[in-house]
């Protein structure tokens, strides 16, 4: 199981390396490029007001995994979105194949269902510019002051990767979401490009994580 929100969340602290490349501007989004250790690269159109960490340790074992997140002006996080970077080699096998990727986001889903407000999973099909996945949301109207209230989950295939994809947030609108898919869907993956003139700036910053399973 790659995913799964657990019922109480408990912050952790990791000290991660934020090494991406900025490339271009559009649309009040920022096209980002992310190295994936011996698998290319993955770009995304990332809004220009979320701040991310990365975390490549180039091992099979561990995923890379980007962090996207906002603070309020008190310094307290709005949301956060983890999104794991998979391949079949890596991980297993057949897992860009539609029905793979369903039924692991059904499953993630239904671990989690009994812990949320809805009584049934929904499954809504989502397709991006490099292939198609699956999402659910649930609730949780039992999140304490400091918790999230609101989960988004799926998985998207980017041509020979798998994103899954996380985003907690306490948005009631559903605007955080929206703008989520919006992101993810631009996600395009790079297999041989040598991006010049602009190397990637290391920063080294410490940065909560909610507890989630691998």
């Amino acid at each position: 199981m790659y995913i799964s929100l657990l019922k109480s969340f408990r912050i952790l602290l990791f000290l991660v390396i934020s090494s991406a490349a900025v490339a271009d501007y559009k649309d009040g989004t920022e096209l980002t490029l992310f190295p994936i250790p011996e698998h290319g690269e993955i770009v995304f159109e990332v809004p220009q007001d979320w701040d991310y960490t990365y975390v490549a340790s180039g091992l099979t074992a561990k995923p890379p995994v980007i962090t996207f997140f906002r603070e309020d002006e008190n310094g307290r996080e709005v949301f956060q979105l983890n999104v794991s970077i998979l391949w079949d080699d890596g991980f297993a096998r057949n897992i860009l194949e539609e029905k793979s990727i369903q039924q692991l986001v059904r499953d993630v889903g239904e671990d989690i269902l009994p812990f949320s407000d809805e009584t049934e999973l929904q499954l809504e099909r989502i397709t991006g510019q490099e292939g198609l996945g699956y999402i659910f949301s649930l609730t949780d109207s039992s999140a304490r002051p400091g918790e999230y209230r609101y989960l988004t989950q799926g998985a998207l295939s980017v041509g020979e990767v798998l994103l899954v994809f996380s985003l907690f947030s306490n948005d009631r609108e559903g605007q955080l979401r929206e703008n989520t898919l919006e992101m993810i869907k631009t996600a395009l993956h790079k297999i041989q490009r040598h991006v010049k003139n602009l190397l990637p700036q290391a920063e080294t910053r410490i940065t909560s994580l909610k507890e989630i399973s691998a």
